[in-house]
Parts: C-alpha cells; structure tokens; sequence
C-alpha cells in the first residue's frame, strides 16, 4: 500500500510477489518452517464436462440465487444514470434520483 500511494502506475501487486518469492529464495524460508505453495502444475487443464448431481444442486441455487440478487441491485442502483434523456424527463421523483441541475437536456424546470 505505501508502495502504491508513492508509485501509482507500478504494478505493485506483482511487484510484492515477485518480493515475497525473492524474500522466500533468499531467506530459505520453507527450511524455516513458513508454508509455501510450492510446485504448480504446467500448462492448461483439460478440458471436461463438469458432472453435476442432484447433491450439488441446493448449493449451486444458492449461488446463482445470490449473484442474482447481486446483479439486481447493481442494476436498479445504475438505473437513472442509464436513461436516455427522454426517459429522464419522464422519470418520477419518487424515485429517488433528481437529474443535476448543470445537465441542460433535463433541468429541474422540464421535469
């Protein structure tokens, strides 16, 4: 964090882990009892139909059940700012959403 706040455009996410695999090489840190990754596999994985069974069924609705509810409230949350201006005059205030009074195309007078 302090990294970033002093070098905004560097990537310092790669650049704390390229640190933390140099810190691990150097120190001998898996000797030392600290816990690493270690090997990953090469390559892409093959590619296969995943089996579902009706035991993964509860849990996989209750996942979809939950980005839903996600996508739902992104998208009343954005509504108003995705009107065209037609609709944004027509746009009740009840909604909760008053247009900005420096936007011409929909003052506060038009509505």
């Amino acid at each position: 964090m302090v990294l970033q706040h002093f070098l905004p455009k560097l990537p310092t996410v790669l650049i704390g882990v390229v640190a933390a695999i140099i810190a691990t090489t150097v120190f001998s840190l898996e000797a030392k009892g600290v816990a690493v990754v270690g090997v990953l596999l090469r390559g892409l994985p093959s590619f296969t139909i995943p089996r579902v069974g009706w035991s993964d069924v509860l849990p996989l609705i209750g996942g979809a059940l939950g980005i839903a509810l996600v996508a739902l409230a992104d998208t009343i949350s954005s509504r108003p700012l995705s009107l065209s201006a037609r609709a944004r005059k027509s746009t009740p205030r009840w909604w909760g959403w008053e247009p900005p009074t420096w936007l011409p195309v929909c003052s506060r007078a038009s509505l």
